[in-house]
């Protein structure tokens, strides 16, 4: 891969993009040239509305509760809009300590309007629902702990 720009040449062996594959496409100049085929399929594409939600706990309290962290909602909404949730437990590589998180997502519409609520509102009402989706079988069960 050959990279060049306003500065110096670079090149390596590969390259992460890191860059919506339309934006790319528009972008950066590929050579050879990409496959018509795929350069009209990345044409039509269209970015879609996603929130990424990091919850941090001291513990990894769901597995305590015998839980994955992994969680699918087939009926979020404005009230509830987290529609999955995953574990994210992680070592600091030469510290001795663990973060123990959730990541949960909300996408579409419910990104949107999620988006639009202040911030003391939108943690209260994401906390709510990652709780409602790990409660385990426990109603009204506080997802911070």
């Amino acid at each position: 891969v050959e990279c060049r720009g306003g500065g110096p040449t670079l090149r390596a062996r590969a390259v992460v993009v890191a860059l919506s594959p339309k934006v790319a496409l528009e972008s950066i100049c590929f050579e050879p040239r990409l496959p018509e085929r795929r350069r009209q399929l990345v044409g039509q594409l269209a970015l879609g509305a996603y929130s990424k939600f990091v919850l941090v706990y001291e513990t990894a309290w769901w597995r305590g509760d015998g839980l994955s962290g992994s969680s699918i909602c087939s009926d979020a909404s404005e009230e509830w809009p987290i529609f999955a949730t995953f574990d994210y437990v992680h070592e600091a590589h030469g510290e001795q300590r663990r973060l123990h998180a959730l990541v949960a997502f909300a996408t579409a519409e419910l990104a949107r309007a999620t988006a639009e609520l202040s911030p003391e509102v939108r943690r209260a009402r994401v906390e709510a629902c990652v709780g409602r989706m790990l409660a385990s079988g426990r109603e009204g069960e506080a997802a911070a702990r």
